[in-house]
């Protein structure tokens, strides 16, 4: 779920700036910025069990905070 908002303003970035930039500069740009984020997910992913926005959904409807963590436990 995390993805879709950071696809979004990446598309609308690449769309701003093409009327300046050639096609295969946009579309250099949006493969780099791609892949840039594919990098950063699989770390992030590692290390953590839900996404931030998936984190917050849940503390919402749990009404608690819990770890993100892989391998920390719920306090209490």
């Amino acid at each position: 779920m995390n993805r879709y908002p950071l696809q979004h303003n990446a598309l609308r970035c690449s769309t701003a700036l093409a009327g300046g930039l050639s096609d295969w500069t946009v579309l250099g740009l949006a493969v780099t910025i791609y892949a840039g984020r594919l990098a950063i997910r699989a770390w992030y992913i590692r290390g953590h069990r839900y996404g931030p926005i998936e984190w917050v959904l849940r503390a919402a409807t749990y009404g608690t905070l819990r770890p993100t963590e892989i391998g920390r436990t719920q306090p209490g």
